[in-house]
């Protein structure tokens, strides 16, 4: 009996090894002879690397760049797709990604021929293949993410950065050619890796302020790469202050765009579920730590950004995608600028959210930037609905590609009159501005990247500190109030995705000569949603005021947690959108942010409030001198209105006028009487004399 089972066993165990080997995919070129295929109205190169990432054959990436140097006329260019697969795929002739991507391939080909014969645009295609199956067996193919991820990353190496870069720049001799990339799982990996690489190469060698990047827009489906990956791209963004522009040739239109589009969807079990798993394991006995403010992002596990890819880790996600049926579907694709005609573009200035809106041919899609979102820079990232990318591998379905198309458009990659700039933008974007400890003329700002700056007459701007984590995104703030040492930040938190409901976020922080320490963080649960807030940072109280009335709550600041509580309604105001406490004559300062602003004294419960302006055009901003008594108040536009107040207010008079200013929103007196004039649309932070004479203006920041 014991010897009739050991024969089985062993006749199982030849049966496997036959099976597997019959169906074994060698490591060798799919494509020894001719590697470029041409079809109706595009040509196909193939580019093939072995499992230890070199390329089979150089004289493949010979004929890609014969091919695109026959395709890009001077009078209109040619279009570049490179496309590099993932696991489970390569480059065999039947393979499926092979044959979604020749269809993509005619797609653009069918948008081409649309336009004039003279401004018809040759398409080139090039299909990075390596061997990213290794059985034509299924249980065996889905037993080699181990061997096949570390085969990816082998090819994420110097043969693929210099064969990328080599597509990208040689495309690019002609400025009307447009390259996209696009990556699939362990091929977003890939190609992630590439560009990164790629990218602070070209920043260091191109110090200018404006230079054109070789690629128009890359595209990452389900990447399966790590998050630690993304997380220090974008924080290379960050810290350069890189911006992506699309401009029309004489520079006179600028639209800000991506150069990353990351997508992944909610319904890759792939990426989501077996990549965590697979990658922990094999991260048991790695050591990791955990993240302080150093950073000036949200991220805090290392292990998290480790083990999982960027489409599931929440502070990295920029933007959001609803996908709606169209209930009237077209019997035909529309073409690139028939969608472009239908965009909408929406921009709510209360929450700082834009969304595009554009349909296709059977969906209608809105891309919707993140409330509060942490990453900011031009590497979005999303996840997409399953009606539109149902899981890990179905990147070719007529839904995705509608989506593609959708991106491509709001971002006119595409667009053959129109340039790519990537731009180092120096300006500072302060938020709040708080008086510098042991300075009695200094002063700190908040800046939109989430750092905070020292700045004095006479001195550079210099890095201060990093505002401490979970504060992901500053750009919802509402307030920067300090006494002493001590600064108050509030923030409005979105609670649910889709803004239905907020909290307030305040941080305190104890501020030392070269960090900032974090003494404690709380939460404010308004009663609606506030327009604007001010601090009593020697009394613990927060005061709130309300969007949608001109009443003002108020909120201790001595527990972690706590509710806002009725203080009062202010006469002469239809609505608050700014607010200033004043803690020496304990008052608020109120306006409508439309010409009105009202004195409130708050002293022994007694509140008495007084109309101090009537007709300022737009108030942005204010700031109490309490040694002079004066109130000056910005105004969107180039002035600075000051306002004598003691027992009664005197008529506003002209403080200072300048084109420097465009919006200004932040304004601090220091001791000596020097205002200080933040305003982020200018990108700008002037220094004024007590007699309204400016004689500084800081414009630029360090970079890191």
């Amino acid at each position: 009996m014991r010897v009739r089972y050991r024969r089985l066993l062993a006749l199982a165990g030849l049966s496997v090894a036959m099976l597997a080997v019959s169906g074994c995919i060698g490591n060798r070129m799919q494509w020894p002879e001719q590697s470029v295929i041409e079809d109706d109205g595009y040509s196909l190169a193939f580019i093939e690397l072995d499992d230890q990432g070199e390329l089979w054959a150089p004289s493949q990436v010979v004929r890609a760049l014969e091919r695109i140097e026959g395709a890009n006329t001077p009078a209109a260019g040619a279009v570049v797709v490179v496309y590099v697969h993932g696991w489970n795929h390569d480059a065999q002739a039947d393979d499926a990604n092979v044959q979604g991507f020749r269809e993509q391939l005619a797609r653009i080909v069918a948008g081409e021929r649309v336009r004039p014969a003279s401004e018809q645009r040759k398409v080139v295609g090039v299909y990075m293949g390596w061997r990213g199956k290794i059985s034509k067996i299924l249980p065996i193919n889905m037993m080699s993410f181990y061997s096949r991820r570390g085969t990816a990353e082998r090819i994420a190496s110097l043969a693929t950065t210099e064969t990328i870069y080599r597509l990208m720049t040689d495309a690019k001799r002609n400025r009307r050619t447009r390259v996209v990339l696009i990556g699939h799982s362990f091929g977003g990996m890939i190609l992630e890796t590439v560009l990164s690489q790629a990218l602070v190469g070209f920043l260091l060698q191109h110090e200018e302020s404006v230079v054109e990047f070789p690629a128009d827009l890359v595209f990452l489906l389900n990447p399966a790469s790590q998050s630690i990956r993304a997380k220090q791209f974008v924080e290379i963004l960050a810290r350069q202050r890189l911006r992506l522009y699309r401009t029309d040739e004489d520079d006179s239109i600028r639209l800000e765009r991506p150069l990353i589009v990351s997508m992944t969807s909610a319904g890759d079990a792939a990426t989501g579920f077996a990549f965590p798993l697979g990658v922990g394991v094999k991260g048991l006995l790695k050591s990791y730590r955990s993240y302080g403010s150093e950073y000036c992002n949200a991220a805090t596990s290392q292990r998290r950004y480790y083990r999982r890819t960027p489409g599931h880790i929440r502070e990295l996600l920029s933007h959001r995608v609803f996908a709606e049926p169209l209930a009237e579907p077209r019997d035909r694709p529309l073409s690139l600028e028939d969608m472009a005609a239908g965009v909408d573009v929406r921009y709510d200035p209360l929450s700082r959210v834009q969304s595009f809106i554009i349909a296709g041919t059977r969906m209608r899609f809105t891309i919707q930037r993140r409330a509060g979102a942490f990453n900011d820079t031009p590497y979005w990232i999303m996840r997409v609905p399953t009606s539109v990318m149902p899981d890990h591998g179905h990147i070719f379905g007529a839904e995705l590609q509608e989506l593609m198309r959708a991106v491509i458009v709001i971002t006119g990659a595409l667009e053959p009159d129109s340039r790519t700039l990537m731009i180092h933008e120096d300006g500072v974007r302060p938020l709040g501005i708080a008086r510098m400890p042991n300075d009695a003329m200094g002063v700190l700002f908040l800046d939109r990247s989430r750092r905070i700056y020292a700045v004095s007459p006479g001195i550079p701007t210099r890095f201060f500190a990093c505002l401490p984590a979970p504060a992901a995104s500053v750009e919802n703030s509402l307030g920067f109030s300090q006494s002493g040492r001590t600064v108050y930040l509030g923030r409005r938190t979105p609670e649910a995705e889709d803004g239905a409901s907020e909290r307030i976020d305040v941080i305190r922080m104890q501020l030392l000569d070269d960090d900032t320490l974090v003494d404690q963080q709380m939460r404010i649960d308004p009663r609606e949603p506030v327009a604007a807030i001010s601090f009593d940072v020697r009394g613990k109280r927060a005061f709130l005021a309300s969007v949608a009335s001109p009443r003002i709550d108020v909120a201790s600041l001595s527990a972690k947690r706590t509710k806002t509580e009725s203080l009062l309604s202010v006469s002469g105001l239809s609505g608050i959108a700014q607010l200033l406490y004043e803690p020496s004559g304990d008052q608020l300062f109120a306006t409508d942010g439309v010409g009105t602003v009202v004195r409130v004294a708050l002293g022994a419960g007694k509140q008495r409030s007084e109309v101090v302006a009537r007709d300022l055009s737009f108030p942005t901003a204010m700031t109490f001198d309490a040694e002079r008594n004066r109130l000056y108040v910005a105004t969107r536009g180039h002035r600075v209105w000051q306002i004598a107040c003691t027992s009664r207010c005197t008529e506003p008079e002209l403080f200072a006028e300048t084109d420097q200013l465009v919006n200004p929103t932040s304004l601090l007196v220091t001791g000596d009487g020097i205002v200080w004039v933040g305003d982020s649309e200018a990108e700008n932070l002037l220094c004024f004399s007590p007699a309204g004479e400016l004689f500084e203006s800081h414009n630029r920041l360090p970079r890191l």
